[in-house]
């Protein structure tokens, strides 16, 4: 029987879909843009808040097919995906949202197309502009083997293959989106492709009691698809094997023209090559193809071509064994390779573009103006935009250079330590911003903590896998010309010992963070107040950190002036700039054992509140965290509002007005107070303003209760005090809660 709308909700397609399969070992994705987030949950639960609010902010919600094991970059790849629920097609409509294409042209014509395969769907969902259609599984299909994840990507995409052979019959070209890695639009959410025709994503109709089996699919798939054996195409995971691929003639010219090796391996004239088979060249050419980044369907069609070039046994490149494995050597090869390659020859790749191109056009990454310099660019449509890779989601980017900043004794180095110690051992980050993650390596520079007493110590504290962290100790250079065999050790430099610092990074892999505590002193003789000699030193970290894709945080101070916390960083302003997010570390003045970690920008991530910590001494000291995010924005903590601002008089008024009437229903707690004042626009400095001219008390309930504040005239709830220094207690506060996972 058909099922309405709205008996079935958001929370209820999922687990028609998924059942029990979602566990912290096969976690659901939810994937947003334009914010490129993905987030992943270990249960249903928490689902439909999240992508409610997402929808309610006009980002367009969708979730992953497949459930993902581990903790991959970005939504992951077909190979992360531990399980399914249905197979599925995605059909698109003619209209404004998909311009100038064949498509059908309303619901009903698409209705049509689906009552034509052999098997009707269980759910079809109206995408907005298009439907989703799914065939749910009697259980989800949860891969035991990677033999048995290759069968059911195959079968897949030829299910999707056989929508897609329907379609072209009828006039149609659909794009075969059967790939394990794909998401879809999520029922209850809004499509916003058209801004200004937003469109519900809703079930249309659906019997969740109609389901099959694999083995039920593969007869009609293997007949039918576009992409079967007639045609001699095989498909390997999210790669369509095609015996007449052609790789794109654009990545041909480019790469011949600063490659000369790679000119010699599609020629079959490597004399270096102690290997003379196909397989041999094959490798070679998809290593240097991996290295000048193409894409993985790229670098098959590229093999296939080249056998069918070469006359060199063609069929094997449409072995999926065959491409897989050799897909997995190049790209591995080519994330070891040094700096300079005798096989490969990086030097011709980044350097001065040699070889013939055939009469055609230079490329325009080999562009060679006057003068012999060479200017680097590429053409925007040739580039294939990706997601921000987060270490710590919305706040410390991979690949990015981010900064700590705030005065001495506040714990900066225990923070990054602490941050340290969850990357070593997988954890996920406070206010349970993260699920757990894949342990990675850590690398640090420190110049201010002895590792011995003071960093191993604080590491054990904060539960660290020490076998996965590295700090450098000294850096010698060999004296030969003076003393031979013997070394002088020298100071290091992010001026001058980047390569010293990637080796690190090799030997800590798979490397995640590296830590500069402080930046200051490893700038080397640069002038830290000099913004060019600041950014030619921070430039080149930045490089470094997105060649090896990490997340390099720098620690700093702040400096005794007046101003935002953005100018109170100490030194150039380039470190702020150069830096794509920065934080600053600074006390609670109403709690002085209470420390605050407050956002100062974030180029990269959405706005987010900050955190609170203390340092706890037992048995070792440590960072404890607050369970709740900290309303407040960096300039108030670090007094730039009020530095910068003399009282205004209106503004007290108004703020005395409202707080009269926010006590009149009862005694608050100072942080449940300055969290409504935010909210009506009041700011914390004002309101306490308006609380000394308005006579308000501080008290406590009782003897182990919070301080709160209370109408003048009120009398003791139990002790009537001056302003207390922890009045700022965050117990009874409601501020928003961080996004789960």
């Amino acid at each position: 029987m058909a099922m309405a709308k709205e008996e079935r909700t958001l929370i209820e397609f999922l687990r028609d879909m998924f059942g029990e399969a979602v566990t912290p070992e096969r976690r659901l994705t939810v994937f947003t843009t334009p914010d490129l987030r993905t987030m992943r949950f270990a249960g249903l639960d928490a689902v439909e808040g999240h992508a409610l609010d997402a929808s309610g902010y006009g980002r367009e919600v969708y979730f992953g097919l497949g459930l993902i094991r581990g903790s991959p970059q970005g939504r992951g790849t077909a190979e992360d995906v531990a399980a399914i629920g249905a197979l599925w097609c995605d059909i698109d409509m003619a209209g404004p949202a998909h311009p100038g294409k064949a498509l059908p042209a309303s619901i009903e014509e698409v209705e049509a197309l689906l009552g034509e395969l052999p098997l009707a769907p269980s759910v079809v969902v109206d995408s907005g502009h298009g439907a989703h259609a799914y065939w749910l599984l009697k259980e989800p299909w949860v891969f035991d083997d990677e033999a048995d994840r290759r069968r059911a990507a195959g079968l897949a995409r030829a299910w999707h293959g056989l929508v897609c052979r329907l379609a072209e019959m009828k006039g149609w070209k659909l794009e075969n989106l059967g790939g394990l890695a794909r998401v879809l639009r999520l029922p209850g959410t809004v499509n916003h492709k058209l801004p200004e025709q937003p469109v519900e994503v809703r079930v249309l109709r659906g019997d969740p009691g109609l389901r099959y089996s694999p083995g039920d699919f593969e007869e009609f798939a293997s007949a039918g698809d576009d992409t079967a054996q007639a045609a001699g195409v095989a498909v390997a995971g999210d790669l369509v094997l095609r015996p007449d691929a052609e790789p794109p003639v654009r990545r041909m010219i480019e790469a011949a023209a600063v490659s000369p090796k790679f000119v010699e391996t599609w020629s079959r004239k490597r004399t270096d090559l102690t290997d003379q088979s196909q397989s041999s060249y094959d490798l070679s050419l998809a290593t240097i193809a991996a290295m000048l980044r193409w894409t993985d369907q790229e670098i098959a069609d590229l093999v296939i071509a080249a056998r069918r070039e070469h006359n060199e046994k063609p069929e094997k490149a449409l072995r999926r064994d065959y491409i897989t494995r050799t897909l997995a050597r190049a790209r591995q090869a080519a994330a070891e390779m040094p700096v300079e390659s005798a096989d490969v020859d990086i030097s011709a790749i980044t350097g001065q573009a040699a070889g013939s191109t055939n009469g055609g056009p230079a490329p325009p990454t080999a562009i060679t103006p006057a003068g012999g310099l060479r200017i680097d660019t590429v053409c925007l449509a040739d580039v294939e935009p990706e997601p921000v890779h987060w270490l710590w989601p919305d706040r410390f980017a991979l690949g990015k250079l981010s900064l700590i900043a705030g005065e001495p004794g506040l714990g900066k180095s225990f923070l990054t330590l602490d941050m340290a110690a969850r990357v070593s051992r997988g954890a996920g980050w406070p206010c349970n911003e993260a699920a757990k993650s894949v342990p990675a390596g850590v690398v640090l520079l420190s110049a201010e903590d002895d590792i011995k007493d003071t960093i191993a110590p604080r590491l054990i504290a904060a539960g660290a896998d020490r076998s996965r962290i590295l700090a450098m100790r000294a850096l010698y250079q060999p004296q030969l010309a003076l003393v031979p065999g013997v070394e002088k050790q020298v100071p290091f430099s992010l001026l001058e010992h980047i390569p010293q610092l990637e080796e690190l990074i090799r030997r800590a892999a798979p490397c995640r963070l590296v830590i500069v505590d402080p930046v200051s002193a490893f700038l080397g003789g640069t002038d830290s107040h000099n913004n060019s000699e600041v950014r030619g030193v921070l430039a080149p970290l930045a490089e470094m950190a997105a060649r090896n894709r990490v997340a390099v945080v720098a620690v700093t101070h702040l400096n005794k002036g007046q101003g935002s916390a953005l100018n109170r960083v100490i030194g150039s302003i380039a470190f702020t700039a150069a830096a794509r997010a920065a934080y600053v570390v600074t006390k609670d003045e109403d709690d002085p054992a209470r420390r605050l970690l407050l956002p100062v920008k974030n180029n990269l991530g959405i706005d987010l509140n900050g955190f609170a910590y203390r340092l706890a001494s037992e048995p070792t000291p440590h960072v404890e965290w607050e369970p709740q995010p900290v309303a407040m924005s960096a300039d108030e903590a670090v007094g730039g509002e009020r530095r910068t601002r003399g009282p205004d008089p209106d503004a007290r008024q108004d703020a005395e007005v409202w707080l009269l009437d926010f006590l009149s229903a009862g005694p608050r707690t100072a942080q449940e107070i300055f969290t409504a004042a935010r909210v009506e626009g009041h700011t914390r400095v004002t309101v306490k303003r308006a609380k000394a001219t308005a006579g308000i008390q501080s008290v406590k309930q009782d003897f182990d209760g919070p301080w709160v504040w209370v109408l003048p005239g009120s009398g003791p709830l139990m002790t009537a005090s001056r302003t207390p220094a922890h009045e700022g207690d965050h117990q009874g506060a409601q501020p928003a809660l961080c996004p789960t996972t």
